[in-house]
């Protein structure tokens, strides 16, 4: 039967409408605020986590509760909430997780479910980066190996998964939490799912998302490979009534439908429901090493990964040897400060200047697998070095934010990397304005513009490349 979304149990006892629970949160947060300026904290924060409990999945909550904690001086705590995450404290205090934390499963035991393991789990050597500093001090490219955790496939008979763009939490038919899908805040999760409307969708289920899908890289790595894992199962993805997942850029739209997928089973989850499905079939992969936070995001990439992607959106080789340096200009956060003159630079050195949102994802693909070096400040256009062929030079130039993803990519599908830190603690809004780095939130220190010295730059790939 077609997959159809319906509405089969009202769960909220008060009957809010979303509107009105809406409205209720700002009281709550009004309140929790007015609270925190009398400098009652716990208060505060009660009033304040239960205000996020009616929408797990709005991050500026958190944030402000992040304020409360650093005004009375818990740092980490503090720290943990602008990352997205309820630190382990309120959870025991206000989402009641000793008691929840007994329905915790692993894939493996829960009921009514068939597990398929694909890949084990494995281990490959990395070698360090190549870097302009003397030597490696970032903690971020400290590990000397991968950390793959092997990928499965669970199809449930009954089975439930919520999805609201940063936490997922995913149940069997007896309301069993099934440990390996989880990801973000689930104790909030479950607090929240019993006040909220169930829905129903008939027929088999596929859930695809995961966090920051709707960014190029989190959707090119996390999403779209667990249409291998399926093949790996033995699962007919035409005899899949509904796929769940966040589908709303053209490049989304572009890649379903190259590998298959109708547009019109697509399911755009709802952000504050728990999805019951006839049968639910979850793809297992994890590329980061985290569990609630993202850490070592790309450190916990299989193998195959690069592989995969290359034989799903290279069809012929394009024999070209280019030089390409991959643009930010458009994206209007972490952009190359004064880029113009970078970019003149570059072209007298044989690069090509290209912006990844102007192409289809074959031609980004197809484009790069035709490149010889490739130079970019870190972003979601860099994760087209996947369809590089061994052999390419990846240099990636860092701000004030340092991620390993395309380090690893690199590592995995063998090209040469990298890495060029811009050492400087001063950051570039994005109105030009310049702030401390040191003193910015995770979230603000991921935007800043790069200040990059360009005759250091220029000096650094005239030793490096012919």
């Amino acid at each position: 039967m077609r997959g159809t979304l319906m509405k089969i149990v009202e769960l909220d006892p008060q009957g809010h409408c979303e509107q009105a629970a809406v409205a209720l949160q700002n009281r709550l947060m009004e309140e929790g605020q007015s609270l925190a300026e009398q400098k009652s904290w716990q208060q505060a924060l009660a009033v304040m986590f239960n205000a996020y409990s009616l929408s797990p999945g709005k991050s500026p909550i958190l944030r402000a509760i992040a304020e409360v904690y650093s005004s009375q001086g818990d740092e980490e705590a503090a720290r943990t909430c602008r990352l997205g995450v309820v630190p382990e404290s309120a959870e025991a205090k206000f989402f009641n997780s000793t008691c929840i934390q007994t329905r915790f499963k692993a894939a493996t035991e829960v009921s009514n479910t068939r597990h398929i393991q694909v890949h084990h789990p494995e281990n490959i050597a990395l070698k360090f980066p190549r870097t302009n500093e003397s030597s490696m001090k970032r903690p971020q490219f400290k590990s000397d190996k991968t950390d793959s955790r092997g990928s499965f496939v669970s199809i449930l008979q009954q089975g439930g998964v919520w999805f609201d763009g940063f936490n997922t939490v995913v149940l069997d038919n007896d309301g069993n939490i099934v440990r390996d899908h989880v990801k973000g805040n689930a104790f909030v999760v479950v607090d929240s799912a019993r006040r909220r409307p169930e829905l129903l969708l008939e027929g088999r289920t596929c859930f695809l998302d995961a966090r920051s899908s709707h960014i190029y890289y989190h959707w090119m790595i996390d999403v779209l490979p667990k249409f291998a894992l399926l093949k790996s199962a033995g699962i007919d993805i035409e005899k899949i009534d509904s796929f769940v997942v966040r589908c709303r850029s053209s490049f989304q739209k572009q890649t379903l439908e190259h590998l298959g997928v109708p547009l019109d089973k697509v399911v755009n989850p709802p952000t504050d429901a728990m999805i019951r499905c006839d049968e639910l079939i979850v793809p297992y992969l994890k590329n980061d090493r985290g569990e609630r936070f993202y850490n070592g995001l790309g450190l916990g990439m299989g193998y195959w990964v690069s592989e995969w992607m290359k034989s799903m959106f290279i069809h012929k080789h394009s024999g070209c040897h280019r030089r390409l340096y991959i643009s930010r200009a458009a994206c209007g956060t972490r952009a190359v400060v004064r880029e113009e003159e970078l970019v003149k630079a570059l072209e007298r050195r044989d690069f090509h200047c290209v912006q990844m949102e102007s192409l289809s994802v074959t031609e980004q693909a197809e484009l790069l697998d035709g490149a010889d070096v490739v130079v970019a400040p870190h972003g979601a256009g860099l994760t087209n070095i996947v369809f590089c062929k061994p052999g390419t030079v990846v240099v990636e130039i860092f701000g004030n934010y340092v991620v390993p993803c395309y380090w690893a990519i690199s590592e995995l599908a063998k090209l040469e990397y990298h890495a060029y830190f811009v050492n400087d603690t001063t950051a570039i809004s994005k109105d030009g304005a310049k702030e401390n780095a040191e003193v910015l939130d995770p979230v603000q220190r991921r935007d800043q513009g790069i200040d990059l010295a360009l005759p250091d730059f220029t000096a650094y790939l005239d030793r490096l490349l012919p």
